[in-house]
């Protein structure tokens, strides 16, 4: 059920991936199909207030965030 059949029944879905970054670009990216989807404008990071608790993305252009130049240091 989980696999099969569970995005179309709850809109969600589990998925396992053992790298790290591909489930964040998979998981950023299912999240921007939905909200495709709602007709939301697309996730703008200047838009929102910044924290401890922050997405490399943030602080980098797009294209670096999915070629994997970041650290999870704090600046």
């Amino acid at each position: 059920m989980i696999s099969e059949g569970w995005e179309e029944k709850t809109g969600g879905k589990l998925e396992f991936e053992a790298d790290w970054r591909k489930i964040v670009e998979k998981s950023l990216a299912h999240i921007d199909a939905k909200r495709k989807a709602l007709k939301l404008e697309e996730y703008n990071p200047q838009r929102y207030a910044q924290s401890a608790a922050y997405r490399p993305a943030d602080y980098l252009s797009e294209d670096d965030f999915r070629k994997g130049k970041y650290t999870l240091s704090s600046k």
